[in-house]
């Protein structure tokens, strides 16, 4: 039986942690900046490592194989993302990604015969925390899969055109993938005629698998996301002395919540 190597993935998770350390045993990595091209660096050089292919679609997403003995075999591929919300865990996406090198490192290492291409892949902006939504990327290539109702939640241009939700050093999404190493060609995008199968490890991110003695399950459902742009009109004041009566910003907030 082959197994991975405990101490290779142990590795793993301390340096990607590195990455955007927040200082508090969490992280910081959003899309495209700084840290997450640190962490693309090192999956990049771990995979390279092994004789991967290094291919970036059009979107900066970061695809690494191993043929297989099949030349005409679809790929396999195993990832998630390395983004992160705003003092995210260590764990939250990145899991995905190192499962999936560990696996090519293990088939490497090995030397496991293999028919089908083996992948490991990085989805660009899965969070959305700096712009969002959340799941753009995966949303803009499986666009011409997606329901009528969500589909103009995932245009292309409108995703360019996402304004960062914190500091950033560009005006919105398309300048930051723009001026991204990792933009690469649309035909290298992943797809049903290339892929035949993906997988993503996951933390559950909850307490339901350990309340019922489980260490591992397989997701049915996943929950949806709203994002909302809030701004607020007023002035400042005392919180508890100040009348009610003359506090019209909160009342008009009131009503138009109860509105919308």
């Amino acid at each position: 039986m082959y197994k991975c190597s405990l101490e290779r993935m142990s590795d793993k998770i301390k340096t990607f942690a590195q990455f955007g350390d927040a200082g508090h045993g969490g992280i910081t990595r959003y899309s495209l900046s700084p840290e997450a091209h640190m962490a693309r660096d090192e999956f990049v050089k771990r995979m390279t490592a092994i004789g991967a292919k290094i291919e970036c679609d059009d979107c900066a997403c970061l695809y690494a194989t191993l043929e297989g003995s099949d030349p005409n075999a679809k790929r396999i591929v195993m990832g998630s993302h390395c983004d992160s919300v705003k003092n995210g865990g260590n764990y939250d996406g990145i899991e995905g990604v190192m499962t999936g090198m560990e696996v090519l490192e293990t088939v490497a290492a090995e030397n496991i015969p293999h028919k089908h291409p083996l992948t490991a892949m990085i989805w660009t902006n899965e969070e959305g925390s700096l712009y969002p939504p959340a799941m753009m990327v995966s949303g803009i290539i499986c666009y011409d899969y997606l329901p009528d109702y969500l589909k103009p939640n995932f245009e292309y241009d409108n995703m360019m055109a996402s304004k960062p939700m914190d500091k950033s050093e560009f005006a919105n999404f398309g300048e930051a993938l723009a001026a991204s190493k990792y933009k690469g060609d649309k035909a290298n995008r992943i797809s049903p005629d290339k892929y035949c199968a993906m997988f993503e490890t996951h933390l559950e991110q909850g307490p339901i698998l350990e309340d019922n003695g489980n260490e591992i399950g397989a997701v049915q459902l996943v929950m949806g996301m709203f994002n909302y742009r809030v701004r607020f009109h007023g002035f400042t004041a005392h919180a508890g002395t100040f009348p009610m009566a003359k506090r019209s910003c909160m009342r008009d907030m009131t009503l138009t919540t109860r509105n919308s």
